[in-house]
C-alpha cells in the first residue's frame, strides 16, 4: 500500500491552518476530504477499442473526452479474463487464488463472508451510502440474485445490521430491472428485440447480431437512465452523506446489440481497417507462434463463446467485429449521458468532490489468432481499458496535482482501483485485510512512475485443467507458465511447465513468436521467472512498490 492511504483520515484538517493566503483553499480542502464521492463505470467485455486508446475505428467520444480529464492506463490487467472473477477481484483488492473465484461457483461470500469490499469498507468507515446500478458483480459468484446463499449478505446487500460486511445499501440489478417496470415505468428487455414485449420469451442464443429501431427498453439504456437518476439522488445529499454509485453496463458483450443506426455508421469501413493485420488472421488450429507443445494449453480448440449463437457461421469475421464496435458505439452514448447529469445538472461543489473511474472487466479476441472472446492470458484477453479523473477539489490542494490528460505505459492491475479509492479519499484500509494491489497516485502525479514490477492475470489451462497459467507483464515483456492449482489456491512451482515469453513493443500489441527457448532471450527468462512469487502469498505482493526490470 501506498503510505498515504495509511495517513490519518483527519490530516487536512491539520493543514487548514497554514497562513491566510490559503485560507480558502484549506476551507476547500477541509470540506473535501469529509466529502469525496465515488462514481464507478464498469462495461462489459470492453477492451480498448477507444480513441483515447489509439484506436481510430472507434467511435467513443464520450469516454474519450472523459478520460481526457483525467490518467489513461495503457497497459492494465485484469485478474483473470472472465467477468465473474475479475469483478470478484475488483471489488475486493485481491487477486482469484486469494478469493478462490476462478469460475462461476458461488464462492466469494463462503470462502470471505467478512471480507470488507471497496464499497463495503466506504459504507462502514465513512458513511457512504454505495449504491450499484446494473451489472456490478456476477450473480453467480456474489449470489446476487439472492437465492443460493441467502444467510451471506443475499445480494451482498446490507438488510439487517449483522450484515456489516455487505457492499451496497442498494443494488439495483440488470434482471430487477427485466422484472420490475423501472425504466420510465416499463421493464428492460434484456436482449432488445424490437418484435418481443417480453424478455423471458427471447432466447438469448438465437441470434449474435441484432439491430434495433427502439432502444427505450434496451439493458444499457435502462442502466443509464437509472443510474442518472440515482446519481441525482445521492448528489441531492452528498453535503450530508457522501456516495459511492457504481453503473455498470452489459454490452459489448455478447450478443451484439444496438441502434441500426450505430451498426450503418461502421459498414462503410473496409475490411483491412476493421480486421487484425493479415499476418494474425488464421485458422484457431494454426499454430504460427505457439510452439506445438504449449499451443494447446494456451488457447482453446474451439470459439464456444461465438458458436452458441444461431447463425453466427453466416456473417464474415469482419461484420462481427464492427457489431462489437457498433454496441461500444451505444454504450458510449450512455456514459456520455451520464457524465452530461454530472456536468450540468450536479451542484458543483458536490461535482469537485467526485472522483470518476472508467474500467472495463476483460479484453477481448476479435479474430486475432483465431480467437473470438476473453478467457486467455494474452494481451488482447488480459488487457482493459482504464482511467481515472480524481475530484477538482483533491487536485487542488498543494501536492495534490495531476497530469490531467496523461497516458501510462507502466503495468498496472485492477486489483491496484481498491487502494487508489481509499489513497484519494484519505481513507484506512482495513486493519486485517491484505490487499494484491497498491496505490495509483504516483503514476496520476507522474505518468512515467512505477508502482508495482509488474500486473498478473491467470486462467487455466485448456489442455489440463489441474493447472493454472500465470500471466505475468512487465513493461515489455509477457510470461505464462503452467503450475498446479489446489482447491484453496496454492500453486506448486515443482510442476511448472508449457513456459511461453512474448516480446511486445506495445500495450495491445500481438505476440509473434515464443521466445521460451530462445538464447538471446535468456536474461529476461532468468528475470521474467524471478517474479514468481511464493506459493503461500495468493496476492503476489512482491511484486508491489518495486519498479519493472525493463522500464
Amino acid at each position: 500500500m501506498a503510505t498515504r492511504a495509511n495517513a490519518p483520515r483527519r490530516r487536512w484538517a491539520v493543514r487548514a491552518t497554514a497562513a491566510l493566503a490559503a485560507v480558502a483553499l484549506a476551507e476547500l480542502a477541509t470540506c473535501a476530504q469529509a466529502t469525496y464521492n465515488v462514481l464507478f463505470i464498469l462495461v462489459d467485455d470492453l477492451k480498448p477499442t477507444l480513441g483515447a486508446f489509439g484506436d481510430e475505428e472507434a467511435k467513443t467520444p464520450y469516454m474519450d473526452d472523459l478520460l481526457s480529464r483525467g490518467t489513461v492506463f495503457q497497459s492494465m490487467s485484469c485478474s483473470m479474463a472472465i467477468c465473474g472473477p475479475s469483478r470478484a477481484s475488483l471489488i475486493s483488492g485481491r487477486h482469484a487464488d486469494a478469493t478462490q473465484t476462478w469460475a462461476f461457483q458461488p464462492t466469494f461470500r463462503k470462502v470471505s463472508p467478512e471480507l470488507m469490499t471497496l464499497p463495503g469498507h466506504l459504507r462502514q468507515e465513512t458513511n457512504h451510502r454505495a449504491v450499484g446500478v446494473g451489472k456490478i458483480l456476477d450473480n453467480r459468484n456474489f449470489n446476487t440474485d439472492g437465492e443460493l446463499a441467502p444467510d451471506l449478505c443475499g445480494q451482498d446487500t446490507w438488510e439487517n445490521a449483522d450484515n456489516v460486511h455487505c457492499s451496497w445499501d442498494e443494488y439495483i440489478t440488470p434482471k430487477q430491472m427485466r422484472q420490475e417496470p423501472l425504466c420510465n415505468g416499463k421493464t428492460a428487455l434484456r436482449w432488445a428485440a424490437d418484435d418481443y414485449e417480453d424478455w423471458d420469451q427471447y432466447d438469448q442464443f438465437e441470434a449474435i447480431i441484432l439491430e434495433i429501431d427502439n432502444v427505450t427498453r434496451h439493458e444499457d439504456y435502462c442502466i443509464g437512465l437509472i443510474g442518472r437518476e440515482k446519481l441525482v439522488e445521492l448528489a441531492a445529499n452528498a453535503t450530508e452523506q457522501p456516495f459511492f454509485l457504481a453503473v455498470g453496463f452489459v454490452k459489448p458483450h455478447l450478443p451484439w446489440t444496438g441502434p441500426r443506426a450505430d451498426f450503418e455508421s461502421f459498414r462503410t469501413d473496409p475490411d483491412s481497417t476493421i480486421l487484425p493485420p493479415p499476418e494474425i488472421q488464421m485458422d484457431l488450429d494454426d499454430n504460427i507462434f505457439w510452439t506445438e507443445q504449449s499451443s494447446s494449453w494456451t488457447k482453446p480448440s474451439s470459439n464456444a463463446e461465438l458458436e452458441k449463437y444461431e447463425g453466427w457461421d453466416t456473417y464474415d469475421a469482419s461484420d462481427l467485429v464492427r457489431a462489437y464496435y457498433a454496441s461500444t458505439a451505444f454504450v458510449d452514448r450512455q456514459i456520455g449521458a451520464l457524465i452530461s447529469t454530472l456536468d450540468n445538472e450536479i451542484d458543483e461543489t458536490v461535482r469537485n468532490n467526485t472522483m470518476i473511474i472508467l474500467w472495463g472487466d476483460n479484453g477481448y479476441h476479435l479474430g486475432d489468432f483465431g480467437l473470438w472472446g476473453k478467457k486467455t492470458n494474452l494481451e488482447n484477453s488480459a488487457r482493459v481499458p482504464c482511467g481515472i479523473v480524481a475530484p477538482p477539489a483533491w487536485t487542488a490542494i498543494s501536492g495534490n496535482e495531476v497530469q490531467v490528460g496523461a497516458h501510462s505505459d507502466s503495468p498496472t492491475d485492477s486489483v491496484d482501483l481498491y487502494p487508489t479509492v481509499l489513497d484519494i479519499l484519505g481513507v484506512d484500509p482495513p486493519s486485517d485485510q491484505t490487499f494484491s494491489g497498491t496505490s495509483l497516485v504516483p503514476i496520476m502525479k507522474n505518468s512515467s512512475a512505477q508502482v508495482r514490477a509488474a500486473a498478473l492475470s491467470e486462467y487455466v489451462s485448456y489442455e489440463n485443467s489441474n493447472f493454472m497459467g500465470y500471466s505475468i507483464r512487465t513493461q515489455s515483456y509477457r510470461l505464462i507458465v503452467y503450475m498446479k492449482l489446489s482447491n484453496k489456491g496454492v500453486f506448486d512451482y515443482s510442476t511448472a511447465k508449457k513456459m511461453e515469453l512474448y516480446h511486445y513493443g506495445e500495450p495491445g500489441a500481438f505476440e509473434t513468436i515464443n521466445r521460451i527457448d530462445d538464447d538471446n532471450y535468456a536474461d529476461v527468462k532468468a528475470e521474467m521467472l524471478a517474479l514468481i512469487g511464493d506459493p503461500s502469498d495468493p496476492d503476489w505482493t512482491h511484486l508491489l512498490g518495486v519498479a519493472p526490470f525493463d522500464a
